[in-house]
C-alpha cells in the first residue's frame, strides 16, 4: 500500500495462497522495520548518484518504508519486494501495488465492505489532504470510509501494530465478501 503521493509504502502484506486446501494466509510487516538494503539496491543506488542512507554507522540501513523512497519512482516496487525477500528469507511471486485512491476504487468497485469499527476515530492533516472522522459501531464503509480506517494510528497507544491488526481485519472482511 503506497501512500498517497507514491513516496512511501505505508502498508506492507505478505499472502500466501494453498491451492490444495484454498487457503489463503496474511502476515503484514510493519513499515518501520528496520532493514539493511541488498549490496544489490546499494550499488544500483549508487550508479544512479542517489542517496545511501546509514545508520548507527551501518550503510544502507533505514526503515522498510523509507526503501520505496529511496529507489525511486523507477525501482520502487523492484526494491521493495527485494527487500522483503531478504528480510523473510522467501521469494515472493507476485506482487500488487495499490495507492490509496486505487484502494478506494477497489472497496467502492465491491460495493464497500460491512464491519465494525471498534474505537473512535479522529485526525486532521490537511497537509496531506487527510481527515479521518469515524465512530465506533458496525457499519458499513465505502472506499472514503475505508481509507480512513485502515489509514488510521495516532490515536492507538501501540501505534502502527494496531493499525496493522483493525487493517488484517478489514481485509479479512472484504476478502470474504
Amino acid at each position: 500500500g503506497i501512500d498517497a503521493l507514491a513516496i512511501h509504502s505505508d502498508v506492507n502484506m505478505i499472502a500466501s495462497f494453498d491451492t490444495k486446501t484454498n487457503d489463503l494466509s496474511l502476515i503484514s510487516i510493519p513499515r518501520d522495520t528496520k532493514v539493511t538494503m541488498t549490496q544489490e539496491i546499494q550499488n544500483n543506488l549508487s550508479q544512479r548518484g542517489k542517496y545511501i542512507p546509514v545508520r548507527d554507522g551501518k550503510k544502507g540501513v533505514c526503515k522498510l518504508t523509507e526503501v520505496y523512497a529511496y529507489a525511486g519512482k523507477d525501482y520502487a516496487n523492484e526494491f521493495q519486494v527485494k527487500t522483503i525477500e531478504d528480510l523473510l528469507g522467501i521469494e515472493i511471486d507476485y506482487y500488487v501495488a495499490v495507492d490509496t485512491s486505487g484502494f478506494r476504487d477497489v472497496v467502492d468497485a465491491i460495493g464497500g465492505v460491512d464491519m465494525e469499527v471498534k474505537d473512535r476515530l479522529y485526525y486532521s492533516d490537511p497537509e496531506q489532504g487527510l481527515y479521518i472522522d469515524l465512530y465506533p459501531g458496525y457499519q458499513h464503509l465505502d472506499g472514503d470510509k475505508a481509507e480512513q480506517l485502515v489509514r488510521y494510528r495516532d490515536g492507538y497507544a501501540s501505534k502502527d501494530l494496531k493499525r496493522i491488526e483493525v487493517q488484517r481485519d478489514f481485509m479479512k472482511e472484504m476478502l470474504k465478501k
